[in-house]
């Protein structure tokens, strides 16, 4: 659930597709209703992208890890069925999923369900913690 990101090109991808996000989230008429960005209050540096579309919902995790040296990004995916979505990583070859619901269209509790091969991945099953929508 980790990925590295040292070089300016990397970066700039990672902007990219943040920038992405945002226009599609924030065109009339398109957002779904848990579109946005979040936080997590217990963790500030991290924030999160939701793109929630036709019972799909894409999740974009953003970490600045200054203090390790680098950044952390992953993209994860799944479906959602009223107020609960299903996970999963979808871009690295680490098996994680979580289960996201919506409390509000403002706050929502998210459940780590696993994570292997466990030294890769920040959290880890059985994890939960509170997200916040920013805007």
């Amino acid at each position: 659930m980790m990925k590295k990101c040292f070089s300016w090109a990397c970066l700039c991808g990672i902007i990219s597709i943040v920038f992405l996000s945002l226009t599609t989230i924030i065109s009339p008429g398109y957002a779904g209703e848990y579109d946005g960005i979040w936080s997590i209050p217990s963790d500030p540096g991290y924030f999160i992208a939701i793109r929630h579309k036709a019972g799909s919902i894409i999740v974009i995790g953003l970490d600045d890890m200054t203090l390790e040296g680098g950044e952390w990004w992953e993209v994860f995916a799944g479906p959602i069925v009223g107020n609960s979505a299903t996970i999963r990583s979808a871009i690295t070859d680490i098996d994680f999923a979580a289960t996201v619901n919506f409390t509000s269209q403002n706050s929502a509790t998210i459940t780590i369900d696993h994570c292997y091969p466990e030294r890769s991945c920040d959290f880890h099953g059985g994890d939960v913690f509170t997200i916040e929508k920013i805007f």
